[in-house]
């Protein structure tokens, strides 16, 4: 059995190490090309405190420092379209391509400081991604699966940023596992059919493949009724061809896509019990901005099934902190093919923190 030990949940000293030997080789997400299309676009990074934001050079999209070196002033907020980086507090203004400082008014002559940092960023599929390792290599030959994950002409819509109480390892692990989809989700175990749930995997990532339920003609609650009726008239009438693709970069990134929506989530650690959760929507161009409609349903029924998660996490996370602190190790088996995610991602992390 790979299942991680409970201490791994809890331990400040553990939670450290975990941030050395994981997280710190593995790929961080940073935002998707689509939040800044043009040249000389900016999006400044919420969950970040807007500390850093994405910056369009010219096509290709780089992580440049958000906060002036005069008075420590946090610059742009939001998105936007500028040819340099100004903090309107004093004016002290930037070059965004190499982040040297290029004005400060009413110095006779520019103060010596450091360049804003500026990071290159790796690209797939237009995600966007500081790493050490090549996420190209990691991802290749990824088979057909990744065909579903397809930007083309499609929007970036808005962002929910969400803080938990609970491991960051816990939110993942509901996520790669769909055994308590039917038992718990009356809304989304009647929109997919986990029956014909199909896996694949690879070193740094898995995926989870179902397809549509009962022709979407049995709805298991009130907003997915209307979500139903939703889908199958923009599809004129057709089932989709997939109910849901679920996708997991290791270690804790998530690709959903859903007829006519793609969903981008990051489980942030912050602390041994505690997350953060980034969750982006995209969407096509002729249901954005065409279609509200669609995506305030999109939004409600994929915030009616993330609640029921949440009480997931939470439950799971009460239970172990009271065997953690008991000193009583109990693990259940998994359960083959609806956990199979699970049981792969828990491989994973024993083989990158070499733990057992």
């Amino acid at each position: 059995m790979n299942f991680p030990k409970l201490f791994t949940y809890f331990d400040k000293e553990y939670f450290s190490f975990e941030q050395e030997t994981l997280f710190k080789k593995s790929p961080q997400y940073f935002g998707h090309k689509l939040m800044c299309p043009m040249p000389n676009d900016y999006h400044s990074i919420e969950w970040l405190n807007h500390a850093k934001l994405l910056y369009n050079k010219n096509n290709q999209l780089q992580l440049v420092d958000n906060i002036c070196k005069h008075r420590q002033a946090i610059m742009l907020k939001g998105k936007g379209n500028s040819h340099n980086i100004v903090c309107d507090l004093h004016r002290w203004t930037y070059n965004p391509v190499n982040g040297q400082l290029i004005g400060a008014p009413m110095f006779d002559q520019l103060p010596a400081c450091k360049n804003l940092e500026i990071d290159p960023l790796q690209e797939w599929k237009g995600l966007l991604f500081k790493s050490d390792r090549d996420i190209n290599q990691d991802l290749a030959n990824i088979g057909q699966y990744a065909n579903h994950i397809n930007f083309e002409n499609f929007q970036y819509s808005n962002t929910i940023i969400t803080d938990y109480d609970f491991n960051w390892k816990t939110f993942i692990e509901v996520y790669a596992e769909d055994y308590h989809v039917d038992p718990f989700h009356p809304g989304l175990g009647n929109f997919v059919d986990c029956k014909g749930l199909k896996w694949q995997f690879g070193d740094w990532y898995h995926f989870q493949v179902v397809p549509t339920k009962n022709a979407l003609n049995k709805p298991g609650s009130k907003l997915y009724q209307d979500w139903h009726k939703k889908v199958l008239e923009a599809h004129v009438g057709v089932n989709p061809d997939f109910g849901a693709v679920w996708m997991t970069i290791y270690p804790n990134i998530m690709i959903e896509c859903y007829p006519k929506t793609i969903v981008i989530s990051v489980a942030v650690p912050t602390a041994p019990e505690k997350c953060r959760v980034i969750t982006e929507f995209y969407y096509p161009d002729e249901i954005l901005g065409f279609d509200e409609e669609y995506v305030e349903l999109q939004q409600q029924v994929y915030m009616e099934t993330a609640k029921e998660d949440d009480e997931i996490c939470y439950r799971m996370h009460e239970g172990r902190r009271t065997l953690y602190n008991a000193g009583n190790e109990s693990y259940g088996p998994y359960q083959l093919p609806t956990e199979e995610g699970l049981m792969h991602f828990h491989k994973f992390l024993v083989r990158e923190t070499k733990l057992s």
